[in-house]
């Protein structure tokens, strides 16, 4: 369960197994590979509705029913929800007070310094004075996927909750990687991309693409970082590290305690797919994948640029994924979908998605 479980559930049904799907969005594809699948988003905001979510979680798998739980994003800021859902159930995944440590800046920040992992220049009292030159942003420290993170005005109060970190202007990646609490299997290296499509939120995710262009010795220092943290935390299954890479150092950003979007760039590199290796990780056994050659690939997210509804009879594209029931009203910003692609060099593949991108917004008109 999360904020958008279509993923997970695809890697499920390659397993063998039932997946009890419940997201914001409970989107065709995903009630397409699922047993089961319910929406459980608040009508009013981004965000869980709680009762909602406790009360179709106890219809579908019933405290004592030993059903394995799986969490996606959406529960990093919300330990004390996932509490309450491990209630009678397995939770295969962090535990909600590794979940606490990962998100309070205090204690991250002060692991990475004991760990030796450099990472921005980070001013966690944001009361007066103001950091010195250069530009700055505001992160929540609930923030997820980008949405908590704005740029910051000397003039603008700095809200609750949150932070100010120096904006490096250099590219962003991600290891997702499987942990079994002491040591680490990486699974692959990803560029992440940004939406570019609010200026409010200049981070907002927008998809990624693997392989990289990192070098070995980057690739080694970032997989020593997310060993490192590994046994600091006591991680376990997916994980996904986001980092930059800048001047000398890759320098961390935010561990995301929970598998990620990127697991659709790695699934098919492991015979039953990453869900399992997941499974068997949070056993204590990693999974190494199967080397493949495959061609660079990705997915981009697609954002609604004006207010509209979903139309019926509409021939998605293969390529085109997370697809809204016939009917759904969208406002400006909310997702719409995600295109996929693959293509023989990382220009080329960014020009496809582009490409792919437009005509679902051609097609649709939002």
């Amino acid at each position: 369960m999360g904020v958008s479980v279509r993923m997970l559930a695809q890697s499920c049904s390659r397993a063998g197994i039932d997946a009890l799907a419940l997201d914001w969005f409970a989107d065709t594809d995903t009630v397409a590979c699922s047993r089961t699948c319910a929406a459980i988003a608040a009508a009013d905001r981004p965000d869980f509705d709680p009762e909602r979510l406790l009360a179709e979680s106890e219809r579908l798998a019933p405290c004592g029913s030993g059903t394995a739980l799986v969490t996606a994003g959406g529960f990093d800021s919300r330990p004390e929800l996932l509490e309450a859902l491990m209630a009678g159930r397995r939770l295969y995944g962090n535990p909600p007070d590794t979940l606490r440590r990962i998100k309070t800046p205090g204690h991250f920040f002060g692991l990475l310094d004991e760990l030796g992992i450099p990472y921005p220049a980070t001013q966690l009292d944001t009361a007066p004075p103001a950091p010195g030159p250069g530009r700055w942003l505001i992160k929540h420290r609930a923030s997820e996927g980008g949405i908590g993170v704005q740029p910051f005005a000397p003039a603008r109060a700095i809200p609750p909750d949150c932070y100010l970190q120096q904006h490096l202007e250099a590219p962003a990646h991600s290891l997702l990687f499987l942990a079994n609490g002491t040591d680490i299997a990486p699974v692959g290296f990803n560029r992440l991309l940004t939406s570019g499509h609010r200026r409010d939120r200049p981070m907002l995710f927008g998809g990624a693409l693997t392989p990289t262009t990192l070098p070995t010795t980057q690739r080694r220092a970032v997989c020593r970082y997310a060993r490192d943290l590994t046994r600091a935390l006591g991680l376990v299954g997916l994980n996904s590290l986001d980092f930059i890479d800048y001047g000398e150092h890759c320098r961390a950003l935010e561990l995301n305690p929970r598998p990620s979007a990127t697991l659709c760039l790695h699934d098919g590199n492991y015979r039953y797919g990453l869900l399992a290796a997941h499974l068997d990780a949070c056993r204590g056994t990693l999974t190494t994948a199967t080397v493949m050659d495959d061609p660079p690939r990705g997915f981009r997210i697609v954002y609604a640029e004006r207010q509209g509804r979903i139309p019926p009879g509409i021939n998605w594209p293969d390529w085109a994924a997370d697809r809204p029931s016939p009917g759904t009203v969208l406002s400006v910003g909310d997702p719409l979908c995600s295109v996929s692609a693959s293509a023989a060099s990382l220009p080329v593949l960014e020009r496809r998605l582009f490409t792919r991108e437009r005509l679902i917004r051609a097609a649709l008109m939002l």
